[in-house]
């Protein structure tokens, strides 16, 4: 079976998810961390919301964050003091990759410097893979170039799509379904095909040569033509030397031979080739023809969830919130979908200028992965929220992700579904706005006394296979529940009878219970008595040789 890979570059990742001034006219940085685990953050002082005052949630930001926006203000990615990535304005302004900051300021005023953050690029890729896990298994983050500087980040995506084309009605779907995600996340991205790993990458550095075009789909000349190996082998063949990951000193000596592009290295026999320069260039010209098999190392899902937006000005207001809650949900909505998952909690924390965070935790009374809901309950979580000072940071972490379950819808809706839905929707409102503490339902306990069988414990807590508080699970010795039928209604506390029962008939026969011997053993007999008020359930205790009354028929 012939392979296909499409290689995607960020040459201005840097640049795509460094955090902008403006947070409604252009796009907050996408530092998403989908698999990878949540950062160390100093520990703040956390700050708690004001139930008394808040903010109104009517009004709502009105910009919508576009890549042409982000062009409009120049910006530029500092590090060591130089220039090292430049928006297009900014470019426009006379700025030059490599130019020291001070004279970048000089050309222009107005000039956005942002220090550069690596562990912020390294994450974005990781949360782009993840991304891309939805339309490929095979996603692999691994360097392209093996002979690469260690200090060189990665900014390349290898995606094995030959087995999925199908599935996405053919090759150009495929790409214009990943070009339009990732145009709307606001990501630049350069795409290449190839027979290899190496050999996308190669091509995707020569525009000429790369069969695909700047908005990522096929050129016309080539879309015409098979996509085979020999077609991506005689486009590899002319790529130019230099761009062989090389060192120094074997790009000097094949070019002094006369070498200059790849096509004359591969029309050379292997053995020599690797008796005179290395063996690992030998292998390398074996991966990028597919002689060898250049394995990669495919990323795997992991159930845990985090992302967060910085803004640079700060959010004053609870209305400012809803922007970056909405952008983070319809990513949780995303990443549940694309990995099978539901969630059954998820929290948020907002970091504050200063140095003080609030955190607000949403638990759900069943796993899901329904946006509007977690939207809702978010934004019924801010009524009590106050923002005592600008909000810099706002994060979403989830590791309450459950795989999905299955169900089968019934055929006509009294069947209850739409019930059990509703039920749960109300539940996860009312723990929201009231707290579950505050709510409280009645759940059935394992004990053979039956004023123990039954406990008002907090809505929060399982609702069945609860041991009652300070009681040990009944083992009795001989003793069973009882077989006859239980009353609808128990006295709280058994209510103690005289010793003439004349008006009582009994009409069922004994039913014994003999239980926590560990601790003052109780022996009891009950039955079914009827007067002329109706039936009642009593038992005589052996161990005190009195008969009580514990509940009624109805």
């Amino acid at each position: 079976m012939q392979l296909l890979w499409l290689c995607l570059r960020f040459p201005q990742l840097p640049l795509d998810q460094a955090p902008l001034n403006q947070p409604f006219q252009e796009q907050p940085s996408r530092n998403r961390f989908s698999a990878a685990p949540c950062p160390e953050k100093p520990s703040p002082e956390v700050a708690c919301p004001d139930s008394d005052q808040h903010e109104s949630l009517e009004q709502r930001p009105s910009g919508t964050a576009t890549t042409e926006h982000r062009d409009t203000a120049p910006r530029v990615v500092v590090e060591r003091q130089r220039i090292q990535f430049a928006s297009a304005s900014a470019r426009a302004a006379g700025i030059d990759i490599g130019m020291s900051l001070n004279t970048a300021l000089a050309l222009c005023k107005d000039l956005q410097a942002l220090p550069r953050n690596r562990q912020q690029e390294a994450a974005s890729l990781q949360a782009l893979a993840h991304w891309c896990y939805q339309f490929t298994p095979c996603v692999s983050l691994r360097a392209a170039q093996p002979e690469a500087d260690q200090d060189t980040p990665n900014d390349t995506l290898l995606l094995e799509i030959s087995t999925c084309l199908r599935l996405f009605h053919g090759l150009d779907s495929l790409l214009q379904q990943i070009n339009s995600g990732l145009q709307q996340q606001g990501y630049c991205c350069v795409a290449s095909l190839g027979h290899t790993p190496q050999a996308a990458w190669l091509l995707g550095a020569v525009a000429d040569l790369n069969p695909l075009t700047s908005n990522g789909g096929i050129k016309p000349d080539c879309a015409e033509q098979e996509l085979d190996n020999d077609f991506f082998l005689a486009r590899v063949r002319q790529v130019p030397l230099p761009l062989l990951p090389l060192s120094d000193k074997q790009q000097r000596q094949l070019r002094q031979v006369g070498f200059k592009t790849l096509g004359d290295l591969l029309d050379l026999p292997r053995a020599s080739l690797a008796r005179r320069y290395s063996k690992a260039l030998a292998r390398q010209l074996d991966k990028i023809s597919g002689a060898e098999i250049d394995l990669q190392y495919y990323i795997q899902p992991h159930r845990h969830f985090f992302s967060e937006r910085h803004y640079l000005s700060g959010l004053t207001s609870v209305a400012m919130l809803q922007h970056p809650l909405q952008e983070l949900l319809q990513e949780l909505h995303r990443f549940l979908l694309d990995g099978q998952l539901q969630c059954q909690g998820f929290s948020w924390r907002f970091y504050h200028f200063d140095k003080s965070a609030s955190e607000l935790a949403i638990e759900l009374s069943t796993a899901q992965n329904q946006y509007q809901n977690f939207l809702n309950l978010s934004l019924l979580k801010l009524h009590g929220f106050r923002v005592h000072a600008p909000v810099e940071t706002v994060q979403l972490h989830s590791s309450m992700l459950l795989a999905s379950q299955a169900h089968s819808r019934p055929l006509f809706s009294e069947l209850g579904l739409q019930a059990r839905h509703d039920r749960a929707q109300l539940l996860d409102t009312l723990h929201t706005r009231l707290g579950r503490e505050r709510l409280y339902q009645l759940v059935c306990l394992d004990e053979h006394l039956p004023e123990y069988r039954q406990a008002m414990v907090s809505s929060g807590m399982p609702a069945t296979g609860m041991p009652a508080t300070g009681v040990p699970a009944a083992s009795s010795p001989g003793g069973t529940p009882p077989a006859s039928p239980l009353p609808l209604w128990l006295l709280p506390q058994a209510r103690r009878l005289g010793p003439n029962l004349t008006q009582l008939e009994i009409i069922s026969g004994a039913c014994r219970i003999d239980s926590h011997w560990w601790r003052q053993r109780q022996q009891r007999s009950y039955f079914i008595a009827r007067d002329q008020r109706g039936s009642h359930w009593i038992y005589y205790d052996a161990e005190r040789r009195q008969w009580f009354l514990q509940g009624h028929f109805g």
